[in-house]
């Protein structure tokens, strides 16, 4: 599904370039969705503090998994990727969400929360790739350019 949404991104971004007038052989587009699953349930971003509150509530104490689709169109053609990380939240107060929800981090993040702010001191743990939560794999990344694109290490500058 990340995979999907991604592509439709990176064509919708590239064919809004080319309708510009913006799109050369050698514009690379990058594309990218995440979706926060708690045993099959989608958390997309908070749509008020209430909803924040109770995302987080089901959050704390539990181990979720962030997905991330990556999409790229380069030189006519497309490749798409994704990567799965858990995360898992330490048990959290009352007053902990509520001084969670207080910093307006929540807000437009994806399971409500930002793991490189201040809910990293409510992670107690992660499986897998840490920029993939925070919101791009660098690895996914170089990876699908080197695997489909035959981009090489001293080619690829972050």
């Amino acid at each position: 599904r990340v995979e999907a949404i991604a592509l439709r991104k990176a064509l919708a971004a590239q064919e809004a370039m080319r309708a510009e007038g913006a799109l050369d052989e050698d514009t690379l587009i990058l594309a990218s969705d995440t979706l926060v699953t708690l045993e099959g349930v989608f958390l997309g971003k908070p749509r008020d503090e209430a909803d924040a509150y109770a995302m987080l509530s089901v959050l704390q104490g539990r181990t979720h998994t962030v997905a991330s689709g990556l999409a790229i169109c380069y030189k006519g053609r497309t490749a798409t990727s994704h990567e799965l990380t858990g995360v898992t939240f330490a048990p959290m107060t009352e007053a902990e969400i509520e001084a969670y929800l207080a910093t307006g981090e929540p807000f437009g993040k994806a399971g409500g929360y930002a793991i490189q702010g201040k809910a990293g001191l409510y992670i107690a743990g992660i499986t897998g790739d840490y920029f993939n939560v925070v919101g791009l794999s660098v690895h996914a990344f170089y990876a699908l350019l080197r695997d489909n694109f035959g981009i090489s290490p001293k080619e690829f500058q972050v």
